[in-house]
């Protein structure tokens, strides 16, 4: 609840979260992406030679938050999207 109210008091120009954390955080409206310069997703391997890319339910977040809320950002030019 805290990162909730904060983010819809504050403006963010760097995001950085698990891509189920950042869609949920978007989908209530608290994320507004409009602001968000850079989005940051962690793709470190595990110990287990998985990444969120190699997982099915992360990158199941990933693609939804990906089509529904950064591909009109991305695609004007207003946000980057990295993976770390």
């Amino acid at each position: 609840q805290e990162q909730v109210h904060f983010l819809r008091t504050s403006t963010v120009h760097i995001a950085i979260g698990t891509p189920a954390r950042v869609l949920k955080l978007a989908e209530v409206g608290s994320l507004k992406l409009n602001k968000v310069k850079v989005l940051f997703f962690d793709n470190t391997v595990d110990k287990k030679e998985r990444t969120i890319l190699t997982l099915k339910d992360i990158q199941k977040d990933l693609w939804t938050f990906y089509e529904n809320h950064m591909d009109k950002h991305v695609k004007a030019n207003q946000c980057q999207v990295a993976l770390l």
